[in-house]
């Protein structure tokens, strides 16, 4: 089980205990157990996190990582459009990173506009919105 907000773990009555605990251990800790998961293999770092806790300062604990898989959980299955602002950040505020973007891609043009290393298309594919041969021309 897993709170996402502030207001579920207050709802539960327990965020104060959890900020506090979170914030006794941070300094050890960094991500942990309390966090949702970390997965690191080869190279690649997969990181599930509370809003609570920033992508940029999770990012530093692993210089080792090549790519990142971005997903805004808000667009995820919503075929809006990708966040484009925070993939822009992120490419700025990590370039090192090879940055695949997931959620929200809906269109071709989606596709094309992007400016990293790949995308995950889920939902835009499984309705007939995207052509998997058309979108790798496009994309190549």
């Amino acid at each position: 089980f897993s709170w996402d907000t502030k207001a579920r773990f207050d709802a539960d009555g327990i965020g104060d205990k959890l900020l506090a605990l979170a914030h006794r251990c941070w300094r050890f800790r960094g991500v942990g157990d309390f966090w949702q998961h970390v997965l690191v293999a080869e190279g690649a770092v997969d990181i599930a996190i509370d809003p609570i806790v920033s992508l940029w300062d999770i990012a530093a604990f692993y210089p080792e990582a090549r790519h990142l898989l971005l997903t805004d959980i808000g667009r995820d299955g919503m075929l809006q459009g990708p966040n484009f602002a925070l993939l822009e950040e992120a490419a700025a505020r990590l370039p090192h990173l090879a940055i695949q973007a997931s959620g929200g891609v809906s269109s071709l043009e989606d596709l094309t506009r992007l400016r990293t290393a790949g995308a995950i298309v889920g939902k835009a594919l499984w309705e007939g919105r995207i052509d998997l041969a058309e979108a790798l021309r496009a994309c190549a």
